[in-house]
C-alpha cells in the first residue's frame, strides 16, 4: 500500500538531486534486474527511470522512513578510513548472513546509502539500529590506533608493510587452519591490495588491521600486530646498523671514564661518542 501524498514527478525530481538516494533506490531493487551492479549516479538513474511509478514510490516511502540522519554520520564525509571500517562492519558484524550490496563511485554516498538499506533491514531485530553504528565509530577511535606505528609517509616503510601483509595474510586470516574457519571477508568493495599509490596503499593497511580482530579473532589480531611490529623493529635496527662493524678495543680505566663523562655531556651513547670524536680528529687532519 502507497502511503505518500507526493507526485510522483516530485519524487523522481527529487531522486535526480540526489546520488544518495539514488543509489538506496537504485540498490533496493538490485535484485531485479540481474544485472551486473552499476556504481555511477548516471547508471542509477538511468536504472530507476525504467521502473514503474509503484516501485519507485515503493522504494521512496521506505527510504523516507529508515534513513539515518545525525552528527555521527555527516562526520563520515572525507574520512576514508572510518568509511571504510562501518561498511566492514555491517557486512561482516551485524548482517553475517548477508545484506544487500550497495556500490556508488562516491564512497560517502554508498555508505550512506548502505546505512540507509541496512537500517530498514535490521527494524526487525531488538536493538537500536543508530545506537549500535554510534558504539561502533566510538570503538573506532581506539582501534585505529593499531597503524600508529607506521610512518605513513615513507614509502619504503609502507612497502614493507604491504610485503610484510602479502607473505603473512593467509595465515593471519587463519586460512592455513580449517579448525578456524574464519569467514571471508564480505564487503565488496574492500580497499585491495594489489595498488601502486602511496594513498591507496595507506588506505589497504589501515582497513587490513582496523578489521583484522573481526575477520579472525582479538587473540590472533594481537599476535600478528605483535610479529610484524617486532619484526619491523628488527628490519629498522639492520638498516640503521647496516654501515656499521662491531669493534673491540681495550682502554684504560681513567680514559673509559673521561669517555662516558664525554658521552653523558653530550648525551650520546658510547658508540656516537667515539665516532664524534674521531671525526672531530680527523677533521683537524685536513
Amino acid at each position: 500500500m502507497l502511503l505518500t501524498t507526493e507526485s510522483i514527478g516530485s519524487i523522481r525530481k527529487k531522486i535526480s538531486g540526489s546520488p544518495r538516494l539514488a543509489c538506496f533506490i537504485y540498490s533496493y531493487w538490485l535484485w531485479v534486474s540481474g544485472d551486473s551492479i552499476k556504481q555511477s549516479f548516471e547508471d542509477h538513474l538511468r536504472a530507476i527511470n525504467e521502473l514503474n511509478d509503484d516501485c519507485v514510490t515503493e522504494a521512496f516511502e521506505n527510504w523516507n522512513r529508515y534513513k539515518l540522519e545525525g552528527t555521527v554520520y555527516d562526520d563520515l564525509k572525507g574520512y576514508t578510513r572510518l568509511i571504510n571500517f562501518v561498511q566492514s562492519y555491517l557486512y561482516n558484524i551485524k548482517f553475517k548472513e548477508g545484506l544487500q550490496i550497495v556500490l556508488s563511485e562516491d564512497k560517502y554516498v554508498q555508505v550512506r546509502a548502505l546505512l540507509d538499506i541496512a537500517h530498514m533491514e535490521y527494524t526487525s531485530q531488538i536493538f537500536v539500529f543508530s545506537d549500535q553504528i554510534t558504539r561502533a565509530v566510538n570503538d573506532f577511535e581506539k582501534i585505529k590506533s593499531r597503524t600508529s606505528w607506521i610512518h605513513f609517509e615513507d614509502e619504503q616503510s609502507v612497502d614493507w608493510v604491504m610485503d610484510y601483509i602479502s607473505k603473512h595474510q593467509r595465515k593471519s586470516r587463519g586460512l592455513f587452519n580449517n579448525s578456524h574457519n574464519y569467514p571471508e571477508d564480505k564487503f565488496p568493495d574492500k580497499p585491495s591490495c594489489k595498488v601502486n599509490t602511496l594513498d591507496r596503499k595507506k588506505n589497504f593497511i589501515e582497513y587490513f588491521f582496523d578489521t583484522l580482530p573481526y575477520l579472525t579473532n582479538p587473540d590472533h589480531a594481537e599476535n600478528f600486530i605483535i610479529k610484524i611490529k617486532r619484526a619491523n623493529s628488527q628490519r629498522k635496527y639492520r638498516n640503521d646498523n647496516a654501515e656499521r662493524t662491531s669493534s673491540n678495543y681495550m682502554l684504560k680505566n681513567d680514559i673509559k671514564i673521561k669517555l662516558k663523562t664525554i658521552a653523558d655531556k653530550e648525551r650520546l651513547p658510547l658508540n656516537k661518542t667515539i665516532e664524534l670524536l674521531i671525526e672531530q680528529a680527523h677533521s683537524r687532519l685536513k
